[in-house]
């Protein structure tokens, strides 16, 4: 028969092991107040422990209806307090709210990105390269945007690399520049990037440079 005092029971077992959708399942009756004596401080504790194993609807739910503490559970997973410290999950949480329209988590998400860059990520250096590109998010800064970019290709990403010789070679934001746009792309070749080979071989191909 239906019963979710026993229900709960073996949630919270099953929760307790880590079982993340045992983790939800749990803090929905917590919420709820079904089987269970409603608790809402508990039910956002199950909340965040099914959203750190990537459990999309607990993500979804403290997003769309507990905002502050899906902001909270990204900070702690950024400086690794409570939870286990992981800054891309964290940077990719706020991200995925930004996606959705939820405005309250670009400050955050701008100085993760930007603490990273500066720490010498070049991943992020090159993700800090497109925000100030972009202007989207920031005020557009194409001076900003081209350090970052040259920042990332000096830490060896290709990805930047390949992108400032496209960059040089279209006149996107800089001067033409065939002589740089050839520099980037043999570099960012040399190490197998599909993007500069192709520029490469456009250059070639009609004796650019």
């Amino acid at each position: 028969d239906e019963d979710n005092v026993e229900a709960a029971r073996l949630y919270t077992l099953s929760a307790e092991q880590g079982m993340a959708r045992a983790q939800f399942n749990l803090a929905v009756l917590y919420e709820e107040g079904e089987g269970i004596p409603r608790d809402q401080d508990t039910a956002i504790y199950w909340f965040r422990a099914a959203a750190v194993q990537g459990r999309e609807n607990a993500v979804n739910h403290l997003l769309d209806e507990h905002i502050e503490d899906y902001l909270s559970l990204a900070d702690d997973l950024y400086l690794g307090s409570e939870v286990k410290k992981d800054p891309d999950r964290a940077i990719s949480m706020l991200r995925y709210a930004i996606s959705k329209d939820r405005s309250e988590a670009l400050p955050g998400y701008l100085r993760m990105v930007l603490d990273q860059a500066e720490n010498g990520n070049p991943t992020y250096q090159y993700v800090a390269a497109d925000i100030y590109f972009s202007g989207n998010l920031v005020k557009q800064d194409l001076k900003l945007a081209q350090q970052w970019l040259i920042r990332s290709s000096d830490n060896g990403y290709m990805a930047a690399t390949s992108l400032l010789g496209y960059k040089y070679l279209n006149g996107e934001e800089v001067a033409v520049d065939y002589d740089k746009a050839l520099q980037y792309f043999e570099k960012a070749a040399e190490h197998g990037n599909a993007l500069a080979l192709f520029g490469l071989a456009q250059m070639y191909s009609i004796g650019l440079g």
